[in-house]
């Protein structure tokens, strides 16, 4: 008779195998890993594996493992460049987009799918840029051979609403960057003369006559009603008086500390006012005296 010792022997020779598997089987990671893939995660799935791997580095079935879903990965990878392919060339660029982004769900570093979505975005970009150009180009009646772009049309149509905000300056600095490209665009030509109206009128407001003289001289540039022509250059020939006038005085308040100095702002006044004849006789006098000077000074 076989002893009681001897069956139990047996009987774990027997059963002993498939319980080591039925353990390795319930491995959390090994049933993590045969899920992801059994969901087409693969890529996740193919992580898992190596994690095991790396655990256990003599395990040749996990290397086996590793091996198939490799295989899989580069199958399904063709297989979606090929429908991708497909797609873009029926002109179904969501359907493309989303095979592209399969790929990279399997293998994120696949430069050429990469480079497939660069384009389609360069291509989505390049659509709605047109799109928006035809959309201004129409709101504020432009010829599509004049403005080409978009950034142009946004200068125009943010310049428009600054002015209306009565943002006048900043205005100003907007609508010069469109006239820039488009020197002969009415509308804009407008605004700007208009704009630089506001502004001479607030820093004269201010007693700044420089910049005041600056954009009053820019307002004519763009004025294009002759009937206003007349008015516009009495105000120009103003300021410049008013700013003579300055450098005048200026020139008399330096004058004992600093002849040179006194000289230079007489004539800059006379730049302004050319017929000036108080300006002119002091800077005579002035130059004269300095003249004396510096022949006395001089070495014998």
């Amino acid at each position: 008779m076989i002893s009681l010792r001897c069956l139990l022997v047996m009987i774990c020779l027997v059963t002993g195998p498939c319980l080591a598997q039925q353990m390795r089987q319930d491995d959390p990671r090994e049933l993590i890993a045969d899920g992801l893939a059994g969901r087409g995660e693969l890529f996740k799935a193919l992580i898992h594996w190596k994690i095991l791997l790396t655990l256990h580095p003599q395990n040749h079935r996990y290397k086996t493992r590793i091996a198939q879903l490799q295989g899989r990965i580069r199958q399904r990878v063709t297989e979606q460049f090929n429908l991708a392919r497909a797609r873009l060339a029926a002109g179904n660029e969501i359907d493309t987009r989303r095979s592209l982004l399969d790929i990279l769900a399997m293998d994120p570093k696949n430069q050429r799918a990469l480079q497939m979505l660069r384009h389609l975005e360069q291509q989505k970009m390049a659509s709605i840029q047109h799109q928006n150009l035809v959309r201004l180009q129409k709101q504020y009646n432009i010829k599509q051979s004049g403005v080409k772009t978009v950034k142009n049309l946004h200068y125009l149509k943010a310049g428009i609403e600054l002015f209306n905000n009565h943002a006048y300056q900043e205005a100003v600095v907007t609508l010069e960057n469109f006239i820039y490209d488009n020197p002969h665009h009415k509308k804009a030509r407008q605004y700007l003369y208009r704009a630089h109206m506001h502004t001479a009128r607030h820093l004269a407001a201010h007693d700044e006559l420089q910049q005041t003289l600056y954009h009053l001289q820019r307002a004519e540039k763009y004025l294009d009603t002759a009937d206003r022509m007349p008015g516009l250059i009495k105000q120009i020939t103003r300021t410049k008086r008013q700013l003579a006038d300055q450098y005048y005085h200026q020139g008399l308040r330096v004058y004992l500390k600093d002849a040179d100095k006194a000289i230079d702002l007489w004539k800059t006044s006379l730049e302004l006012d050319p017929d000036n004849f108080n300006t002119r006789a002091r800077l005579n006098s002035a130059m004269q005296r300095q003249q004396n000077i510096q022949q006395i000074r001089a070495p014998r």
